[in-house]
């Protein structure tokens, strides 16, 4: 499963998550999420027991492997109020051919599959280790640093499946629209550039009054976005900004960018009459986003999942835990700027296994379709200054 695709957790209108009545507790999907959650987190510590028990071994029969493992035990990372995302590369895009799409399925059974059989494979390396020789010392060690990995995956897949499936199970004739755009595709009824188009035809909302437009020349056009956050990581929120400037900077026949003001606010002064949420709480975020003032994009922390949203009239980016890129930050940007997702979400209804997420990208260079290898494209500005022209005519 590749990582690139595993971002694409991201808001879009249609199918954005929204302040809608909760399903029934025993809907499938919940049932299943709920069994499979509960068995990542007996894995979790079986993985850790095991770390333990390797790094011992080793110590005592192979000193010199040590450098090898990691120095510390499996991090199992919690969602919470302050807690971000670490930032990594993104990984290669996959060639993709001009007139193909790619599709990328998650679900709850393959996450619970994938976990079950590297758990096997874990209590095989553990049967091993006793009496294991230097040499197979080494291939156990690699075969952890796979399991670490492939265990943080599991993790924003149980908070993926949680945010989308829910979703779905509120709004399917959104999502029922969206798996009929697929099967366009699939029959080839539909081209990947049509399917673009088609998304990015339309903002997802009239354009908000914190986007400005400057129009320095017929060649330069700047938009001035007012932004507002309670994150109070700097080196994060340097890394944040820095990624917008990267992608929402477009030199050439005409230049495009994006100027970020970005406004702190202390969580004391939105919890002013009360004790702030401490870092790692859970909080009831679309009444965290309440508390901002209005007017502004918000940025904050503490969902499952990082992804854009809006709440009453404000819109917001809230990073969830985990590993991020530059390119999904700049694509979650995207949705502050009011452009749609160019990927679409459907789903296959798989019965009492909840559902089987579709997520569909009909060009891999394009950001709005593809968060984690597309760039920023002329299309994206003009769409928008389209519309923020419309706004103010003199512009």
């Amino acid at each position: 499963m590749k990582v690139i695709f595993f971002a694409i957790c991201l808001g879009l209108q249609l199918s954005s998550p929204c302040a809608q009545a909760e399903p029934a507790a025993a809907a499938p999907y919940i049932v299943t999420g709920d069994h499979v959650a509960s068995a990542y987190k007996s894995y979790a510590v079986e993985l850790t027991r095991f770390y333990g028990k390797l790094k011992s071994k080793i110590e005592k029969t192979a000193p010199d492997l040590i450098k090898k493992l990691s120095p510390e035990p499996p991090k199992i990372t919690r969602p919470g109020y302050q807690i971000l995302p670490k930032i990594v590369e993104n990984e290669p895009a996959p060639p993709t051919p001009k007139d193909k799409f790619t599709v990328s399925k998650f679900s709850w059974v393959f996450t619970g599959d994938w976990m079950e059989k590297d758990q096997k494979k874990l209590r095989a390396c553990e049967a091993q280790l006793e009496s294991a020789s230097i040499s197979q010392l080494s291939e156990i060690i690699s075969n952890y640093q796979q399991f670490d990995k492939n265990q943080k995956i599991m993790n924003g897949q149980i908070e993926y499946n949680r945010l989308w499936q829910n979703e779905i199970a509120l709004r399917r004739a959104n999502y029922d629209a969206n798996t009929k755009i697929y099967k366009d595709l699939v029959e080839k009824k539909l081209a990947p550039d049509q399917a673009v188009q088609m998304r990015l035809a339309k903002l997802m909302a009239p354009p908000d009054s914190f986007l400005k437009l400057i129009k320095i020349s017929p060649e330069h056009f700047v938009i001035e976005v007012e932004a507002v956050t309670d994150i109070e990581d700097k080196a994060f929120l340097d890394s944040f900004q820095k990624a917008i400037y990267t992608y929402w900077h477009i030199s050439g026949g005409v230049e495009y960018e994006v100027r970020l003001n970005l406004k702190k606010i202390s969580p004391l002064v939105l919890y002013v009459n009360e004790a702030p949420p401490a870092r790692g709480d859970k909080i009831d975020l679309k009444q965290h986003v309440l508390r901002f003032p209005a007017g502004y994009a918000i940025v904050t922390s503490g969902s499952g999942v990082t992804h854009y949203e809006r709440a009453g009239g404000r819109a917001y980016v809230v990073f969830g835990a985990g590993e991020t890129t530059d390119s999904v930050i700049a694509h979650e940007f995207g949705h502050i700027l009011q452009l749609h997702d160019a990927y679409l979400r459907g789903y296959r209804d798989i019965g009492a296994s909840g559902f089987e997420v579709l997520e569909v990208v009909p060009d891999i260079t394009d950001l709005m379709s593809a968060p984690g290898a597309g760039r920023v494209k002329a299309h994206h500005f003009e769409i928008l200054i389209k519309a923020l022209q419309a706004r103010s005519p003199q512009l």
